[in-house]
């Protein structure tokens, strides 16, 4: 007999694929941003308490050295970059649907193991019921008392034997 454990823990739903494009939006933020930012002038001086101090508009008369920001990405470095993060996006959510997939196919036989194990134990009662010789009425599927001959007897010990090896083993 085997034994399945299966995870408590159940992710929202969405709360992937929500937090997957916050991140991929917080990302183009910042690359947006640190563009407009290299754009500006840079400027650092030290002030009169000896404090380094930068900003984008030296104050008059202060000897100020303009910084010049290393360059960014190329634009066929930041293409290259997008194609991989599409790529592990997409990635992510083939997995995440295969990972429903196989949940689900779990569940479903479980319940298939679940209806087996209720199957085999109806049947073995039913077959204990029609070995017992004071037994000589049956409740027909349909409701009906039926009268149990040596024939009819025989028919559904065979039927419970084979409900039996199909779902008992």
């Amino acid at each position: 007999m085997s034994t399945e454990t299966q995870s408590t823990h159940r992710e929202p739903a969405g709360v992937g694929s929500v937090s997957l494009v916050l991140v991929v939006l917080a990302g183009g933020l910042a690359a947006a941003w640190m563009s407009a930012m290299a754009a500006a002038p840079l400027y650092r001086w030290t002030d009169e308490n000896g404090v380094t101090v930068y900003s984008q508009q030296p104050p008059p008369g202060t000897e100020a050295t303009r910084l010049t920001p290393a360059p960014g990405p190329s634009a066929e470095e930041s293409q290259r970059a997008e194609e991989r993060l599409r790529s592990l996006v997409e990635q992510d959510l083939d997995k995440r649907e295969e990972a429903k997939r196989q949940e689900q196919e779990s569940q479903e036989q479980a319940e298939l193991q679940a209806r087996r194990r209720a199957n085999c134990e109806a049947a073995r009662q039913n077959l204990a019921t029609l070995e017992s010789p004071q037994i000589d009425r049956v409740r027909t599927a349909a409701g009906e008392i039926q009268a149990l001959s040596d024939e009819t007897r025989a028919l559904y010990l065979e039927e419970a034997r084979k409900v039996i090896q199909e779902n008992c083993n």
